[in-house]
């Protein structure tokens, strides 16, 4: 049995009615789900050290999560009476935490670490240290619900094929561990930069009809590449370079068998972060409409109309250090 299909019968075996293995990336996460810990009805905001704000913003959540390659998603069922009230909901969470716990404990046991999400916010202490101005009594062991990491259970349930509203008579409860090293970002080395490119060409070839000859940006062009990618495998690249006494930013790929995966707006977003923190204060590019969706949300503009390159669709586009510092700060803002 491979380690998927073991860690999915440890959770059958545990209790759980059901078990699935999701990639990371397609667990659905939104942002707007915070108001809901706002409304503050559980009466842990600002006073559980797992819970928003102090467990972390939207987006450091989600990178929590992406960090991982895998999550495994696990349900209980519970038996109720009558309509459900928020008391005995309430009470039900800390009972699907007590199986998940030493679930855990078996995975980290055996090498496999990760990150859990319970049902309802931590409750390894009878009372938060946060409500008496102390530290953490459990540091390594806390873990944050589902709304913390911004999920849509919802959805999540219907991913997994697993049934979701209750009615009178069974109630439904969800948590997930996230194991496995997943994609990380780095700035390339220099001697990685004509594979980086042979890269960049063979897609570009493939997919966009542009000739790979293109592609290589020699030395005097002063090119920055950067990548991601997961156990010594590229799964992507992009670059900044110089073009007409300008700075660019170009050559972005992320292979075909790793898309829709959100590695893209992950690379993209480091690599602006380390281009800035040069010196640089604005870049130049010109990119496709998936691309173009991306960088709108770092602050970049529009700068001309579109035009044809090779037979696709392509916007020209800039985007400032102050831009995107505003951006990112409106972003942190929102969230």
């Amino acid at each position: 049995m491979d380690r998927d299909n073991e860690m999915i019968s440890r959770a059958l075996s545990a209790g759980f009615c059901a078990a699935k293995i999701l990639p990371s990336g397609a667990v659905p996460i939104d942002f707007s789900f915070l108001r809901y810990c706002e409304e503050n009805l559980c009466l842990q905001y600002d006073a559980n050290y797992s819970c928003p704000p102090l467990c972390g913003t939207p987006k450091e959540m989600a990178d929590r999560l992406l960090s991982y390659e895998k999550v495994l998603v696990v349900q209980s069922k519970w038996p109720i009476r009558g309509k459900l009230s928020y008391e005995n909901y309430a009470g039900l969470k800390p009972k699907h935490n007590r199986w998940m716990l030493p679930l855990v404990e078996s995975f980290r046991k055996d090498g496999i670490d990760g990150l859990m999400g319970g049902a309802g916010c931590c409750d390894l202490c009878d009372r938060c240290k946060r409500k008496d101005g102390l530290p953490c009594a459990h540091p390594e062991l806390r873990f944050s619900c589902l709304s913390a990491y911004n999920i849509n259970v919802k959805e999540l349930a219907a991913l997994c094929g697993m049934d979701y509203d209750w009615n009178e008579e069974t109630l439904y409860l969800f948590g997930f561990y996230a194991f496995g090293r997943g994609p990380v970002c780095r700035r390339a080395k220099p001697s990685e930069y004509d594979a980086l490119g042979e890269l960049a060409g063979e897609i570009f070839s493939t997919e966009q009809g542009i000739p790979k000859e293109l592609t290589p940006l020699a030395k005097e062009r002063r090119p920055l590449w950067w990548v991601i990618e997961q156990d010594g495998n590229i799964l992507g690249c992009v670059a900044a370079f110089e073009e007409d006494g300008r700075q660019h930013m170009g050559r972005f790929v992320i292979l075909p068998e790793y898309r829709d995966r959100h590695l893209g707006s992950r690379l993209v977003r480091f690599a602006i972060d380390d281009l800035f923190s040069t010196g640089v204060t604005e870049t130049f590019m010109e990119v496709r409409e998936t691309t173009a969706h991306i960088l709108k949300k770092l602050g970049a503009k529009e700068t001309g109309d579109p035009f044809d390159l090779f037979g696709t669709p392509c916007l020209p586009m800039s985007l400032s250090r102050d831009d995107y510092c505003a951006a990112i700060a409106a972003e942190k803002k929102v969230l």
